[in-house]
C-alpha cells in the first residue's frame, strides 16, 4: 500500500503552516498538531464538543487537528483552532462566548504558551 498523505488544500496549508511554527517556536505542540493532521482522512480526529467542555480549561487555546462536532454542551469560554466544525458546533461555541479559528491562523498567532491539542 502506498501513502499519498494529504490531499486537500486546505490540510496542505495547515501542514505548512503548523510545521512552520514548530520551526519558528520550537513548541512540541504544533509538529504533534502536524502529526495527527497528516494522517489519512479516515484516521482524522472528531472532537464533540463534551470533550472540549471537560479537557479544556478556560483562557487556554484548544487545538483539534480535525473537526469539531455538536454533541454535548460547551459554558467555557475557549480559544479553538480547527480544521473545521460542523454549523452546530460553530454557533454553540460562540453562544458560549468562545472563539474559533482556523489551524493556520493559530500557527500563524504562533502563541503556543496555553495549548492543548484534543485527539
Amino acid at each position: 500500500m502506498v501513502k499519498t498523505g494529504a490531499e486537500s488544500f486546505e490540510v496542505l496549508e495547515a501542514l505548512r503552516a503548523l510545521k512552520k511554527a514548530y520551526g519558528k517556536t520550537k513548541k512540541a505542540v504544533w509538529l504533534r498538531a502536524a502529526e495527527v493532521l497528516s494522517r489519512s482522512s479516515r484516521r482524522r480526529v472528531e472532537v464533540n464538543l463534551y470533550a472540549l467542555e471537560k479537557y479544556g480549561k478556560e483562557g487556554e487555546l484548544v487545538i483539534v487537528p480535525g473537526k469539531i462536532l455538536s454533541l454535548g454542551k460547551l459554558s467555557k469560554k475557549l480559544t479553538i483552532a480547527a480544521l473545521s466544525a460542523t454549523k452546530p458546533a460553530r454557533d454553540k461555541i460562540v453562544a458560549a462566548g468562545g472563539k474559533l479559528m482556523t489551524l493556520r491562523e493559530a500557527a500563524d498567532k504562533g502563541d503556543s504558551k496555553n495549548a492543548r491539542i484534543l485527539g
